[in-house]
């Protein structure tokens, strides 16, 4: 039987052919009794129903029993689903000893190790050291049985939910236990869809007093809209009484736009690789003391600051710069650890699906491999106290150093010891901000779904955030789910200042470019949302609404930075005569303005004033040029006829793209040109399209040494 059609013609229809098939499905299974209880009350509706009789509650009794038949195809979808993945086998196996999952005497063991693990901390000496570990081990134990036996768990009645309810509620529970459950209600819901269950991390979420516990729960209901294959009328409704609340509704908001941060890591990872990374490397050599980190003064140093003056403060300014920018990365919320922590995740450790969602606890069992000196050390104190890692990370990091600290040097170790040794880059806003706690679990359960090795088992969650509706129209879930139509969750400007920065940040640009339209037409704009439009239409060849939008943010504002978007609008549209006046202006205001400089070049190339051009680009070349210049001014060069600094800086230019990981194709690289020199439509770059084209071949056949 499949399941997902069964739902499907339930949702669209009704019931009774799907109770017709589940007869032979169910029959020899533990479902049987569920099954037939509901067959015969439906029998009794149809009785009732053919006899003509009055009955006030017969809808409600016919939507009591289509969620019933629901619940059972989900349990039953489950149960097979379980059957079929090992990794689910597995989990399920280890919660065995659990089931049925008894919630009152789940209570009680919670309760009962809280108030063991606290007389242990009142034992003396070594006595209380080490009964403590032992209380720790089996707590941890049975709580990712606990844990287990919730991500596989059935759908519940009210009695459960209420029960449940006031277990994650408790102050007589441990925060941290509390925590690893409502994860697990999580992935419970997103496996099989429980209404019941999502509600109740409705309540948590409203309800708690504990941020942490209070976050995790709203990441989950709001997840859970993400995979949902139904909205049942009753989690609609209260979905629609939430929103009345203005704090929910930014709520959601922050939320998928940190959403966006998650789903834009590769782009965020390739940016402090190629640029903050680099230029941090290319401070001068240091070396690690117990005394800190020290400038190592070699006459190679020594030689290029004599020879090259300041070049040694240049280097330390970019490297200071570039940590700003990770700093200011991290602040908006980029994942910048993403990369370097998600291959730390093949430990032991992680084969516990619950470790991936267990709040950092230095006392955790699966840390005793890391030496003491270590874990009492400086760097734990302030990776505690700022760092912004999220919980599975610093489980990485110290399991990854406890392995491979007796490697390092003498002085590196004893640095690690030494708390005015020892700094992190931290956050402006606290850790225990509630925004800060849900980008950091937002990151663990990114990693979750994206790392782990049984992540085949559950939905692609961070797949199936961004799609495309009917009409071709952005669809971003959880914002955007059916049951948020026409309410108050898209009406204000918030909602189209976060989608339109999503498809920014995605490079969705002419969807950017619809979602800003659609502002305008409401008019709901203000100077922030025009720019960001402005800066979409341009990036999307938009140029003409692009400097209209520039247009009115400098009627109101006149500024340096929008008159250079103005110029590069009206350069890309062929009107140079307008651009190059300013262009000049800002150049003989300032002759270190290499961003000006670039324009002016251009802009005199594309007009065809080569001789100008290739002035300034021989300037620019010996000053800090970027990648680009140097494919800008090969072009410019081969049109005035210095063909061998064309091929040369075309060579150039290649070479920095393979150092960069960007592709070496003639393709590519005339596609850049295209698009580089818009305004050139009519003149050079297409009447002289063979030469360019001549000479990237060539330089691709020299570069790659082509036999």
């Amino acid at each position: 039987m499949d399941v997902k059609s069964a739902l499907d013609r339930i949702y669209r229809g009704g019931i009774s052919t799907v109770l017709r098939e589940l007869d032979e499905e169910v029959v020899t299974t533990e479902y049987y009794d569920t099954y037939c209880d509901i067959v015969n009350e439906y029998s009794m509706l149809l009785d009732y129903y053919q006899l003509d009789v009055t009955d006030n509650r017969r809808n409600e009794v016919y939507n009591h029993l289509k969620r019933k038949t629901v619940a059972l195809l989900h349990d039953y979808s489950l149960d097979k689903k379980i059957e079929k993945e090992s990794n689910l086998r597995l989990i399920s196996q280890s919660a065995e000893v659990l089931q049925p999952l008894n919630l009152q005497d789940l209570k009680h063991g919670l309760e009962k190790d809280m108030s063991e693990y606290t007389l242990a901390g009142l034992m003396n000496g070594d006595e209380r050291g080490e009964e403590m570990k032992v209380q720790r081990k089996m707590h941890y134990e049975y709580m990712s049985k606990i844990f287990n036996a919730l991500l596989v768990s059935h759908h519940w009645r009210a009695g459960e939910v209420d029960m449940m309810r006031e277990i994650l509620l408790t102050p007589t529970i441990d925060s941290v236990d509390q925590q690893i459950m409502v994860s697990a209600l999580m992935l419970n819901v997103m496996l099989s869809s429980d209404y019941h269950k999502i509600l109740l991390l409705i309540d948590i979420y409203q309800q708690s007093t504990d941020d942490y516990v209070k976050e995790r729960a709203f990441v989950g209901w709001a997840l859970s809209l993400v995979s949902l294959d139904y909205m049942e009328p009753l989690l609609a409704d209260r979905l629609k009484s939430l929103i009345k609340d203005e704090s929910v509704v930014n709520d959601l908001l922050q939320l998928q736009l940190q959403l966006s941060y998650s789903l834009s890591v590769e782009s965020d990872t390739k940016v402090i690789k190629d640029d903050i990374i680099a230029d941090i490397m290319k401070t001068p050599q240091m070396d690690i003391t117990r005394f800190g980190i020290d400038d190592d003064d070699s006459i190679e140093d020594a030689v290029e600051e004599i020879i090259n003056s300041g070049a040694m403060k240049d280097a330390y300014d970019k490297a200071d710069k570039a940590m700003e920018r990770l700093k200011n990365m991290l602040n908006r919320g980029s994942d910048v650890y993403y990369d370097g922590f998600s291959h730390m995740k093949t430990f032991d450790f992680f084969k516990d699906v619950s470790h991936w969602f267990t709040p950092f606890q230095k006392d955790h069992p699966g840390l005793n491999g890391v030496p003491a000196e270590l874990m009492n050390g400086a760097l734990v104190d302030r990776l505690l106290a700022k760092s912004p890692l999220c919980d599975s990370d610093k489980y990485s990091f110290l399991i990854s150093l406890g392995k491979t600290i007796n490697l390092l040097p003498a002085g590196a170790r004893e640095m690690l010891n030494n708390s005015d040794n020892i700094d992190v880059v931290g956050l402006d806003e606290g850790l225990d901000s509630p925004i800060i706690i849900r980008r950091l679990y937002l990151q663990d359960v990114y990693r979750f779904f994206k790392v782990y090795s049984g992540k085949t088992s559950f939905p692609k969650i961070f797949n199936l955030i961004s799609d495309t509706d009917n009409n071709g129209q952005l669809r971003l879930l959880p914002i955007d789910n059916e049951v948020f139509d026409d309410t108050v969750v898209h009406d204000g400007i918030d909602y189209y200042k976060m989608k339109g920065y999503f498809c920014k940040r995605n490079r969705l640009y002419d969807k950017a470019c619809d979602v800003f339209a659609e502002a305008e037409k409401r008019n709901l704009v203000d100077d922030n949302l025009r720019k960001s439009y402005a800066s979409v239409a341009f990036n999307a060849g938009k140029y003409e609404k692009s400097l209209a939008l520039y247009d009115e943010i400098s009627a109101d504002n006149v500024s340096k930075n929008i008159e250079k978007h103005r110029c590069a609008c009206l350069t890309n549209l062929g009107r140079f005569d307008e651009a190059l006046p300013i262009l000049y202006k800002f150049v003989y205001e300032d002759e270190t303005d290499g961003t000006a400089q670039r324009m002016l070049a251009n802009c005199l190339m594309q007009k065809g004033e080569y001789d100008k051009a290739a002035r300034y680009y021989d300037d620019i070349l010996n000053n800090n040029a970027t990648l680009y210049d140097e494919r800008d001014a090969s072009i410019c060069y081969l049109f005035f006829g210095r063909k061998k600094d064309a091929i040369e800086s075309m060579l150039h230019y290649m070479e920095q793209r393979d150092k960069n990981d960007m592709s070496v194709d003639v393709s590519d690289i005339m596609q850049e040109v295209a698009n580089a020199f818009k305004g050139m439509a009519q003149t050079d770059v297409s009447v002289r399209y063979a030469d360019v084209l001549l000479l990237v071949e060539y330089c691709v056949w020299e570069y790659l040494d082509i036999d």
